[in-house]
């Protein structure tokens, strides 16, 4: 993640967006408000070559691509609406979600976003005895500062990653993107990244429940940064990277230290809830979409490393144009939302 702790110079995370720890598109987040140090906001930051070549495999009717990224480099990848070329995991239907519109449902009921089928057996994770350890509902006034890092800091295109663009409302998590000037000057958003307490973790499962609203300008992304702030020699995951406006596509991606980077990537209506679970362990790294896999280490012919440092969650909106995120345009909504439901860690 960007930032690493809390108020480090913004997280971010491997990718092209801002500074890493947080991780960002590949940028580096931004500054974190609680945390110490840093320049989180890049974490995501980097650019990848890509060279690959996919493998498709039909599961339960769902099909997933396993994209081979090869050695590249590099700074995490970044959100790169391109990234990649073939759909892959077509993510189910939220049941209990409806459709948004760009920009809405700021103000949706709790009941609506998280009924018992999404939220309590969309888990994934192959490890049955996993114990439930921290949690956050977001269900307060305002975000908890001792577990939260919220981002602070200005980007080169003059776009601001600011505190007040985070907010909880209507029991859930709310990042929230604002401006449509297509050079990025003066458009506003937000990350945080779970680098307080009890957030750096050495392997676990951890899970978010989330619906991105479409708009040009403005990539979601989560994933875990090293505790370091160093992603280039500790790597880091990203389980969403979705520059894509349409919020139609996005992919996960494991990266480690000398250029090796690893991706899958799936499609689907993601401006709906959907469940994405990381697991880390010492021997592998998989991404699941409602209990569905689109990325796998196991599977991967890319002879993927997997990181042996802490980690945290980190969640950002990055701010284009930059590291795949397109300009905003006439098209962006007045307010492009990353609404999260609730984040959960198991042992």
């Amino acid at each position: 993640m960007p930032r690493s702790a809390l108020a480090r110079s913004a997280p971010t995370p491997p990718a092209p967006t801002s500074a890493p720890p947080a991780p960002a598109s590949p940028a580096p987040p931004a500054t974190a408000s609680p945390a110490p140090s840093a320049t989180p906001a890049a974490r995501h930051r980097g650019r990848l070559t890509a060279v690959g070549l996919a493998v498709l495999v039909v599961v339960g009717g769902t099909t997933l691509a396993v994209w081979r990224v090869g050695a590249g480099r590099a700074d995490p990848p970044a959100l790169s609406a391109a990234s990649p070329p073939t759909a892959g995991v077509s993510a189910p239907a939220s049941p209990q979600a409806s459709p948004s519109q760009p920009g809405s449902g700021m103000g949706q009921p709790r009941a609506s976003r998280s009924g018992t089928t999404g939220s309590k057996t969309a888990i994934g994770g192959s490890d049955p005895s996993r114990v439930l350890v921290d949690a956050d509902d977001f269900s307060g006034a305002a975000v908890d500062k001792g577990k939260w890092g919220v981002y602070e800091s200005t980007s080169a295109n003059g776009s601001i990653w600011s505190p007040s663009a985070v907010r909880t409302a209507s029991g859930e998590l709310q990042i929230i993107g604002t401006g449509n000037n297509p050079t990025g000057k003066g458009n506003v958003a937000g990350g945080l990244c779970w680098c307080g307490a009890n957030g750096n973790r050495l392997y676990g499962i951890w899970q978010v429940r989330t619906r991105l609203d479409a708009g040009a300008g403005y990539g979601p992304i989560i994933g875990l940064w090293p505790q370091s702030n160093n992603g280039d020699t500790e790597g880091y995951i990203s389980a969403v990277n979705a520059p894509a406006p349409d919020r139609k596509s996005l992919t996960g991606r494991l990266v480690w230290p000398a250029g090796g980077n690893d991706s899958g990537p799936a499609t689907g209506n993601f401006t709906v809830w959907h469940t994405f679970t990381i697991e880390w362990r010492a021997t592998f790294v998989k991404l699941y979409i409602d209990g569905k896999p689109y990325y796998d280490s196991t599977r991967s012919t890319a002879k993927p490393v997997i990181p042996h440092a802490p980690l945290h969650l980190y969640m950002q909106l990055a701010i284009g144009p930059k590291n795949g995120v397109p300009a905003a345009d006439a098209t962006t909504p007045a307010h492009v939302v990353m609404h999260i439901d609730w984040v959960r860690f198991y042992r």
